[in-house]
Protein backbone atom coordinates (compact mmCIF):
# COMPACT_ATOMS: atom_id res chain seq x y z
CA UNK A 1 0.00 0.00 0.00
CA UNK A 2 2.68 2.72 0.62
CA UNK A 3 4.59 1.59 -2.42
CA UNK A 4 1.24 2.29 -4.05
CA UNK A 5 0.65 5.60 -2.35
CA UNK A 6 4.23 6.83 -3.53
CA UNK A 7 4.03 6.09 -6.79
CA UNK A 8 0.85 7.87 -7.04
CA UNK A 9 2.67 10.78 -5.66
CA UNK A 10 5.57 9.93 -8.18
CA UNK A 11 2.64 9.94 -11.35
CA UNK A 12 1.33 13.37 -10.24
CA UNK A 13 4.72 15.24 -9.91
CA UNK A 14 5.66 13.39 -13.62
CA UNK A 15 2.01 14.16 -15.32
CA UNK A 16 1.01 17.37 -13.15
CA UNK A 17 4.49 18.78 -11.96
CA UNK A 18 2.58 18.95 -8.81
CA UNK A 19 4.45 17.89 -5.67
CA UNK A 20 2.67 15.92 -2.98
CA UNK A 21 3.47 16.84 0.72
CA UNK A 22 0.59 15.16 2.30
CA UNK A 23 -2.07 12.86 1.31
CA UNK A 24 -5.56 12.07 2.74
CA UNK A 25 -7.37 9.18 1.95
CA UNK A 26 -11.21 10.42 1.89
CA UNK A 27 -12.61 7.23 0.58
CA UNK A 28 -11.26 3.90 -1.13
CA UNK A 29 -10.97 5.77 -4.28
CA UNK A 30 -10.51 9.42 -3.63
CA UNK A 31 -7.64 11.58 -2.14
CA UNK A 32 -6.87 14.95 -0.40
CA UNK A 33 -3.76 16.05 -1.64
CA UNK A 34 -1.67 18.62 -0.03
CA UNK A 35 1.24 19.99 -2.03
CA UNK A 36 2.82 23.62 -2.07
CA UNK A 37 -0.12 25.36 -3.97
CA UNK A 38 -2.61 24.58 -2.01
CA UNK A 39 -4.86 21.37 -2.17
CA UNK A 40 -6.08 18.85 -5.01
CA UNK A 41 -8.58 16.00 -4.99
CA UNK A 42 -7.32 12.62 -6.92
CA UNK A 43 -9.45 10.42 -8.16
CA UNK A 44 -9.22 7.02 -9.49
CA UNK A 45 -11.43 5.56 -11.88
CA UNK A 46 -12.14 2.23 -13.82
CA UNK A 47 -12.99 3.34 -17.13
CA UNK A 48 -12.57 6.19 -19.29
CA UNK A 49 -16.48 7.11 -19.48
CA UNK A 50 -15.30 10.13 -17.19
CA UNK A 51 -14.11 11.41 -20.43
CA UNK A 52 -17.38 11.97 -22.19
CA UNK A 53 -19.63 13.15 -19.53
CA UNK A 54 -16.98 15.60 -19.17
CA UNK A 55 -17.15 16.38 -23.12
CA UNK A 56 -20.60 16.94 -22.74
CA UNK A 57 -20.83 19.37 -19.94
CA UNK A 58 -18.05 21.67 -22.36
CA UNK A 59 -20.52 21.53 -25.08
CA UNK A 60 -23.62 23.02 -22.99
CA UNK A 61 -21.41 25.50 -21.80
CA UNK A 62 -22.01 25.19 -18.02
CA UNK A 63 -19.75 27.42 -15.65
CA UNK A 64 -20.52 25.91 -12.17
CA UNK A 65 -18.23 23.08 -12.26
CA UNK A 66 -15.29 22.46 -10.83
CA UNK A 67 -12.48 22.11 -13.34
CA UNK A 68 -10.23 18.79 -14.18
CA UNK A 69 -6.85 19.39 -14.76
CA UNK A 70 -5.00 18.19 -17.61
CA UNK A 71 -2.06 16.21 -17.37
CA UNK A 72 0.77 16.54 -19.24
CA UNK A 73 -0.47 15.09 -22.64
CA UNK A 74 -3.44 17.68 -22.42
CA UNK A 75 -5.52 14.44 -21.48
CA UNK A 76 -8.03 14.30 -18.38
CA UNK A 77 -7.02 10.65 -17.41
CA UNK A 78 -3.75 9.60 -16.46
CA UNK A 79 -3.10 5.69 -16.33
CA UNK A 80 -2.71 4.42 -13.21
CA UNK A 81 -2.71 0.59 -11.87
CA UNK A 82 -5.12 -1.09 -14.12
CA UNK A 83 -6.87 2.37 -13.90
CA UNK A 84 -7.33 6.11 -14.02
CA UNK A 85 -6.77 8.79 -12.02
CA UNK A 86 -7.86 12.68 -12.33
CA UNK A 87 -6.98 15.60 -10.30
CA UNK A 88 -8.92 18.82 -9.72
CA UNK A 89 -8.82 21.64 -7.06
CA UNK A 90 -10.09 20.88 -3.38
CA UNK A 91 -12.95 22.82 -2.65
CA UNK A 92 -14.31 22.56 1.09
CA UNK A 93 -17.16 24.67 1.16
CA UNK A 94 -19.93 26.75 -0.35
CA UNK A 95 -18.06 30.32 -0.79
CA UNK A 96 -14.86 28.79 -2.25
CA UNK A 97 -17.31 27.10 -4.60
CA UNK A 98 -19.05 30.13 -5.44
CA UNK A 99 -16.17 31.89 -5.40
CA UNK A 100 -14.74 29.01 -8.01
CA UNK A 101 -17.75 29.47 -10.09
CA UNK A 102 -17.62 32.94 -10.84
CA UNK A 103 -13.86 33.03 -11.89
CA UNK A 104 -13.56 29.64 -13.53
CA UNK A 105 -13.95 28.19 -16.99
CA UNK A 106 -16.85 25.49 -17.66
CA UNK A 107 -15.32 22.46 -15.98
CA UNK A 108 -16.97 19.37 -14.13
CA UNK A 109 -18.03 18.99 -10.25
CA UNK A 110 -16.94 15.25 -9.18
CA UNK A 111 -16.66 14.63 -5.68
CA UNK A 112 -17.95 11.59 -4.24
Amino acid sequence: RYCSLLFMNELILQYYKIQVVGLIKLTQNVYKLKTNDGYYVAKCVEDKHIETIYEYIETLHIHCFVQILLNKNNELLTPYQNKYLYLMPYVDNIITIIRFIYKSKPAIFCYT
